[in-house]
């Protein structure tokens, strides 16, 4: 998935899970370090 808006725009994560809320928590890879985020489904794409 792509992150479509906020600091981390155009960032490339692999989505981790998707909860109640609606909330995607994502897997991130930050200068070779996996780093759980989470995010709206909307930023997303």
């Amino acid at each position: 998935m792509t992150i479509t808006a906020g600091p981390l725009t155009d960032f490339i994560a692999r989505v981790e899970k998707v909860d109640a809320e609606r909330r995607v928590w994502l897997l991130l890879d930050i200068l070779g370090r996996e780093t759980r985020i989470s995010a709206d489904a909307e930023a997303l794409r």
